[in-house]
């Protein structure tokens, strides 16, 4: 079965195939408290062959950004380096974004607490949430889970670090290099998940 979304994005959903639709996603913010704002989402939806958690194909790809109500804190800035000129009169494409939550059967995120609380207005019935950088068995050589060592223990190309999109990009490689059985490491959120 097919659904053609309101701006023109074809989804598969079948009960019965082996494939799902994965949005893997990313944010900047204001900062990281309770009170602070996503300024920046990169997001990719994606066909993912429940069999192995190869990617079959791409649907989607999304960059926004968003002004704030509240200040883009120091630290923040020092992280992502964006400024208050970038993003002034600036807003995402609800529409877009929320279209996409609501054909996902499951959302990824390397820090996927926190980006779930800054997206929590996107819908009302999000699909669940897998975390790439706590729920995934990556291997005890890298040293750690930040994105930064995995994207290195990979030998990853990760030309612009704090870019919501390229990080989601970076995210996506990491979880489709293989195992030593073939299978994909983001075959570990299709079994956990039961996808």
């Amino acid at each position: 079965m097919s659904k053609r979304s309101d701006f023109g994005i074809n989804v598969s959903i079948n009960p019965l195939s082996n494939i799902v639709n994965i949005l893997f996603i990313d944010t900047e913010t204001t900062g990281l408290s309770k009170s602070d704002q996503p300024i920046s989402v990169g997001a990719v939806l994606a066909e993912v062959d429940t069999r192995n958690g190869v990617i079959l194909k791409e649907i989607a790809r999304y960059y926004g950004l968003r002004e704030p109500s509240c200040v883009i804190t120091e630290g923040a800035y020092q992280v992502h380096g964006i400024s208050d000129y970038q993003v002034k009169n600036k807003e995402f494409d609800l529409k877009e974004l929320v279209t996409m939550f609501e054909v996902a059967n499951l959302i990824v995120a390397h820090n996927a607490a926190f980006d779930k609380r800054m997206l929590s207005f996107m819908s009302d019935a999000q699909p669940t949430w897998g975390c790439s950088c706590r729920d995934i068995d990556w291997p005890d050589e890298i040293g750690g889970r930040s994105l930064d060592a995995i994207s290195k223990h990979f030998s990853l190309n990760r030309p612009v670090i704090h870019n919501s999109l390229s990080d989601t990009l970076v995210m996506i490689e990491a979880l489709q290099q293989k195992k030593a059985d073939g299978s994909t490491y983001l075959l570990n959120h299709i079994r956990k998940h039961r996808l």
